[in-house]
């Protein structure tokens, strides 16, 4: 029996509309606004998360982000009661992201920021999500509900 797909999803940007927010501005209030990305974003989240080992990885940097951040995930999936394995990466340089996808050994890491994936890994497959953007050396995404190809495509089953 093969173990579950272990994911890394990034928060704002992946699953939450995010705008460029000042560094100064980034507040618990700032985010507790945010919006989901989509209906089908947060449904393709649901899914993922009760099917396969999900961690968030984030870098929120505010004291109480993780506390604000499950509130709102609580917020926008109100039938959702699992808990939910969370990494929080504060004032993170991006090729610490994959030094936490290596120690998690996480299969696939989704994050908006291409300079994630400079620092990228043989094991962990990178997904970028960024709409309207020409192809990279990574699989490119419009929006997590498309995670389901890039998965497939990979040989693995989602």
């Amino acid at each position: 029996m093969t173990r579950p797909l272990r994911i890394g999803l990034d928060i704002d940007g992946v699953i939450a509309q995010y705008k460029d927010i000042p560094l100064d501005h980034r507040t618990a209030d700032v985010y507790d606004k945010l919006k989901p990305v989509s209906e089908e974003v947060m449904t393709m989240f649901a899914f993922l998360a009760d099917h396969y080992t999900v961690f968030l990885v984030s870098s929120r940097r505010y004291h109480s982000a993780q506390e604000h951040t499950l509130e709102w995930l609580k917020r926008h999936l109100p039938s959702w009661d699992k808990d939910i394995r969370f990494e929080l990466l504060t004032d993170v340089a991006p090729d610490e992201k994959w030094m936490i996808a290596h120690a998690l050994k996480l299969d696939y890491l989704v994050d908006d920021n291409p300079g994630v994936f400079r620092y990228g890994s043989q094991k962990c497959k990178s997904v970028l999500v960024a709409p309207n953007c020409s192809p990279h050396t990574h699989a490119t995404i419009s929006d997590l509900t498309e995670l389901y190809f890039v998965v497939a495509m990979s040989g693995s089953v989602l």
